[in-house]
């Protein structure tokens, strides 16, 4: 399965995401098709969410589809957040919602072939951990919503730890993401021509 979806990868517009541009990203995305506002993607997770830190997405809903183990997300939802707390940067008040010893977030292993729907996106933090080298997902998304951004969450006291059930409510700040070309695909190159096909796990070339 991996070197199929390899191979195919070397077809799809490509973008990288995260790093500094120096082949230490953590997702490749690939471009597959757009059909009545929902887009499709195949992904590719190669380390952990950029350094760790919790996102959320600007779409009204989304949904994955792991082809392959080893995928594992942490998740936070914060269902009332306005939009115009996430349009900008900001400290959001984040309250425990996840009941559960020792958890500010809920740890969730995706299974293969078992679909994630996820509603509401902007109110859902998450983060993704690879084990195992790298892992493949489908990834389907609805429109943007308006005046939508998307962004990062990292907590205001240094030192503190996602874990530490202690410290609920905690401060978080938010850092909206730099806005590229929604419509990137459109003059990105083939995954061949954009990586360098290094050997990865699983003995792809």
């Amino acid at each position: 399965m991996k070197k199929f979806l390899f191979w195919l990868s070397g077809y799809l517009p490509a973008r990288l995401i995260g790093g500094t541009g120096k082949g230490d990203h953590f997702l490749e995305r690939y471009f597959i098709c757009r059909v009545f506002g929902v887009e499709l993607y195949l992904h590719r997770f190669v380390g952990p969410s950029e350094q760790g830190r919790l996102h959320n997405h600007p779409w009204e809903w989304h949904i994955s589809l792991p082809l392959t183990r080893g995928l594992v997300e942490d998740c936070l939802n914060l269902p009332w957040l306005a939009p115009s707390a996430v349009n900008s940067n900001a400290s959001v008040k984040c309250f425990n919602f996840y009941i559960g010893p020792g958890y500010l977030v809920k740890r969730i292993s995706l299974k293969p072939f078992r679909f994630r729907r996820v509603g509401n996106a902007r109110g859902l933090f998450h983060r993704h951990e690879v084990n195992g080298g790298e892992a493949w997902t489908l990834f389907a998304c609805g429109r943007r919503q308006p005046g939508q951004v998307w962004g990062f969450l990292s907590p205001v006291r240094s030192g503190v730890s996602m874990e530490d059930e202690d410290i609920a409510p905690l401060m978080w700040n938010y850092t909206a993401a730099d806005e590229k070309q929604p419509e990137w695909w459109r003059e990105a190159v083939p995954g061949r021509v954009q990586l360098s096909r290094k050997k990865i796990a699983g003995g792809n070339q």
